[in-house]
């Protein structure tokens, strides 16, 4: 139902100021019929009764189907598919940064000085396609769902040590090639098939 956009990339310096409009309009047409389709796009821009926190970079909503004590999630106020489609660029590690730094401050103001689990669904296990990093407060209380390893999550701090390790493949293909490693995927007609379940969060 989603298709998928590059309005969160910066576009390339146009040689003429026309050109720069024309992008820019092009960019805004992107974004505009983004926000028609995309989950939480709608909710960024005409469902502000359900933000707990924003700022120019993000918002944090709770989670509608918690999994721990506590369960929020941070999201980009522009639209980004999925981890897939994140980069090595400053602008996507400075994103990472900022989510993990305001998630915190914002966690520990509501809830006390308690370190919450953050991490990410990879596709397929993403029920909306825009980027979200959970934010939860253990113990977990979903019985069947694990947070702390493949195929079900990435924790935040291991992609961004795969933002920060160049091994000569795009981003992409390296979270897929750990993600395969650590939980025993196969590729089978396309998509991941699960072989087994990583460990429940300790």
């Amino acid at each position: 139902f989603f298709v998928p956009f590059t309005s969160c990339f910066t576009p390339k310096k146009m040689e003429s100021k026309h050109q720069e409009r024309d992008s820019n309009a092009v960019s805004a047409e992107i974004s505009r019929k983004n926000a028609l389709i995309c989950t939480f796009c709608k909710l960024i821009h005409h469902h502000p009764e359900h933000i707990h926190y924003e700022d120019d970079k993000i918002v944090i909503i709770k989670d509608r189907s918690p999994c721990g004590v506590r369960h929020y999630l941070i999201l980009p106020r522009h639209h980004i598919r999925s981890v897939l489609s994140l980069t090595r660029s400053d602008r996507h590690t400075d994103l990472l940064n900022h989510m993990h730094v305001k998630g915190l401050e914002f966690f520990n103001a509501r809830h006390g000085r308690k370190q919450p689990y953050f991490c990410f669904h990879v596709p397929p296990y993403t029920s909306v396609k825009h980027l979200h990093l959970h934010m939860v407060l253990p113990p977990i209380t979903h019985k069947k769902l694990r947070f702390s390893e493949p195929p079900f999550a990435l924790p935040l701090d291991r992609l961004v040590k795969m933002m920060a390790n160049d091994d000569g493949l795009d981003l992409m293909q390296t979270i897929k090639t750990a993600m395969k490693k650590r939980s025993g995927f196969s590729k089978k007609g396309g998509e991941f098939r699960k072989i087994t379940d990583g460990p429940q969060l300790k």
